[in-house]
């Protein structure tokens, strides 16, 4: 939950750095959805699937070297 709390500013040099992974973000995210989606219905579709392959596509690049800005491996 304390990652939900973060803003883009905080997360990004955490991803960076390889503190945090992209995938990781993406499960706290799911997580905090499944949580307060019955109460609030903010969601029609959630693309788990397709968020989990694009943050594990950004984490193999951010691991190897490429690294492309702050907003690189944040779920959007």
């Amino acid at each position: 939950m304390a990652i939900m709390q973060k803003t883009i500013r905080e997360l990004a040099p955490l991803i960076q750095s390889k503190a945090l992974s992209p995938v990781e973000l993406v499960q706290a995210c799911f997580q905090q959805i499944e949580i307060t989606e019955p109460a609030i219905h903010a969601y029609i579709t959630t693309l788990k699937e397709s968020a989990l392959q694009a943050a594990a596509k950004a984490e193999h690049e951010i691991m190897h070297g490429q690294y492309r800005g702050i907003l690189h491996g944040i779920y959007i």
